[in-house]
């Protein structure tokens, strides 16, 4: 019977932990969902906006690698965004782009539904973004480590077991190992 109601005990925390899992998930899916929504003008605007700033702000050594990494691959460059950009928005980051990282790159957009309100340049080795993904994302790993934390601090009393040796006063412990790689 103890046996029985050891086992009944992991199954039903084995449960909990994947149901935390899947609701966390779910809160996330619903948050991208609504935030994907409500995009309109004044945050296409904004993400714009934050995009170039990117470019404003990276260190000459990072500017120069992109730079290179253009022209490799034969200075040509798209630009994806969550939304189509006005044209007027889309001639504001190619002169940016003309001024911030090579004069003479061709500059393609193109819309990409997974970027939820963000916007990115890609090329070989070198990405600039700005996201509400890459928030999400990090909220979401964020309670995702704090789930596996809570899990390794759980009192380990139904898995630890003494089991005499060689006399009451030498005692072997044994603990059930979990199997955790990364503690951080």
């Amino acid at each position: 019977r103890s046996a029985w109601l050891d086992s009944l005990q992991r199954e039903k925390a084995a449960f909990i932990q994947v149901l935390r899992t899947m609701t966390a998930a779910q809160v996330y899916a619903i948050a991208r969902k609504a935030l994907g929504d409500i995009a309109h003008a004044d945050l296409e605007t904004s993400a714009i906006e934050v995009f170039l700033a990117r470019l404003r702000e990276l260190p000459e050594p990072e500017r120069k690698a992109l730079a290179a990494s253009i022209e490799e691959t034969g200075n040509e460059v798209t630009v994806r965004s969550f939304f189509e950009i006005a044209p007027e928005l889309r001639q504001k980051a190619t002169d940016s782009l003309h001024r911030h990282i090579a004069a003479g790159i061709a500059v393609n957009f193109e819309t990409a539904p997974d970027l939820i309100m963000g916007i990115e340049l890609k090329t070989r080795g070198h990405k600039i973004s700005w996201s509400l993904q890459d928030y999400l994302d990090e909220l979401e790993e964020k309670t995702l480590r704090a789930l596996e934390k809570e899990d390794r601090q759980k009192p380990r009393s139904q898995a630890e077991k003494e089991i005499p040796n060689e006399g009451p006063e030498k005692k072997l412990r044994i603990t059930k190992e979990s199997d955790d790689k990364d503690e951080s």
